[in-house]
This record gives C-alpha cells, sequence and structure tokens, in this order.
C-alpha cells in the first residue's frame, strides 16, 4: 500500500468554515448571532459562509443523492427489497436479523419505534436530568443487609 501523503494543515479560514457549517447543521439550532459569537466571527459573515459554502455543497450533494438512488433503483427493484426484506423477517436462523429487519418494516411503514428513531436521529434530543453546578461534589452511601464482599487481592492485608 503506498504511503499517504500528509494533508496540509487547513487555513484559518476553511476551519471556521467547517465550524460554522457543524454549528448550523447541528441538532441545537443555534441562532446565526450565537454561532457567530461562537466562532468569533460577524454575523454577516455567518450569512455569508451559509449562502456561498453550504447551500451550494448541499445542493452538490441533492445532485449526487438523486443519482445514487436512481441507480440503485435500477439495480434493486423495490419488489426485490421488498421480498427480501420479508425473508430477513421470516427466517429463524438469526432472531436478532429477523427483528431488525421486522423494526426497519415497520418505521418504513410509519409505526416508529425508540431504538430505531433514537438510531437515526428522529427524537428529541437527549437531556440530562438534572444539573449540578460547578464544583459541586456527591457522595453515595449504599446501606445493605448482606455482608461486605472483598474483591481486592488481600484485602485484609492491605488494612
Amino acid at each position: 500500500m503506498p504511503e499517504r501523503k500528509p494533508r496540509p494543515p487547513r487555513s484559518r479560514h476553511k476551519e471556521r468554515v467547517l465550524q460554522v457549517a457543524a454549528l448550523l447543521n447541528g441538532p441545537e439550532q443555534f441562532t446565526e448571532q450565537k454561532i457567530a459569537e461562537m466562532v468569533g466571527i460577524t454575523r454577516s459573515s455567518v450569512q455569508a459562509i451559509k449562502r456561498n459554502k453550504i447551500k451550494p455543497a448541499m445542493a452538490e450533494i441533492d445532485a449526487k443523492l438523486a443519482d445514487y438512488r436512481s441507480k440503485l433503483a435500477a439495480r434493486v427493484p423495490i419488489e426485490r427489497r421488498v421480498e427480501r426484506l420479508g425473508d430477513l423477517i421470516e427466517q429463524t436462523e438469526q432472531p436478532m436479523v429477523a427483528l431488525k429487519a421486522l423494526v426497519r418494516a415497520d418505521y418504513i411503514d410509519g409505526l416508529y419505534c425508540e431504538p430505531l428513531r433514537d438510531q437515526i436521529g428522529d427524537g428529541p434530543p437527549r437531556m440530562p436530568l438534572f444539573s449540578l453546578p460547578p464544583g459541586s461534589r456527591v457522595k453515595i452511601t449504599l446501606d445493605s443487609a448482606q455482608e461486605p464482599i472483598n474483591v481486592l487481592p488481600n484485602a485484609e492485608d492491605q488494612e
């Protein structure tokens, strides 16, 4: 295998474009003003990056995706895909494969289930149940009616 040439370092502008693109397309849905503050540029720069860099890239991706879908449909027609998915659901040698195929079929049919929704990102963003202020310390005490079990080797010698 031939050696790969090291990539040249990215310019500061390219880094900012990547940061802005990641923040604009992320699940948090930041405003343009908030993104500008986070990256350290003006709001008009964020708008220019969105207009000049991201939208043309998305148009190119959409064109490639349409081409991919048409070639896939030509090679593997819908009827064949449905038949294969049905075969996977009905097989008994691999129950996990059958379950995942069934979940996928349900998802295609419009029945959403939690595991698949989390896997594909349709569900609400996960949030912590509570937040502790910085510098907080947590102490957990467990009481048990059973005798403690020593899991360390030679625990009696270490006391």
